[in-house]
């Protein structure tokens, strides 16, 4: 018997039972956001302290690359310069970081903070 009044539901009971699962979505929805929005809020950095975070892990990394460290670092050869410009100044290749903005007076790459040693002709 409980079979057929099932079969043979009312207008308003089909309302009803569609209203309710709607509500259960928007329940779930609802309780999904929440999470999301109290994980937010627990997790926010401020961003003077993100951006000191950040430049502290610059300043780490470059530091272990080499930079500032009289033992690390890579050769150079001067003999190995990829251009002259107008000037006559000689450009070099960084060997770590392939970064071409390396003058012969550069004792760090510009671009990865390496030490360079310069080996080769006139050193």
């Amino acid at each position: 018997m409980n079979d057929k009044n099932n079969a043979m539901q009312t207008p308003i009971e089909d309302q009803r039972e569609a209203a309710l699962k709607h509500y259960n979505k928007a329940a779930k929805a609802i309780q999904y956001w929440s999470n999301f929005v109290e994980n937010a809020i627990k997790n926010y950095i401020p961003e003077e302290r993100a951006s000191s975070d950040a430049s502290m892990g610059l300043l780490e990394e470059k530091k272990m690359r080499g930079h500032g460290n009289a033992t690390a670092g890579v050769d150079i050869s001067e003999n190995n310069y990829d251009c002259e410009d107008e000037a006559y100044a000689k450009w070099y290749w960084c060997p770590k970081c392939v970064d071409d903005n390396i003058t012969k007076d550069s004792n760090y790459c510009p671009n990865c903070g390496i030490k360079l040693n310069w080996v080769g002709q006139g050193t």
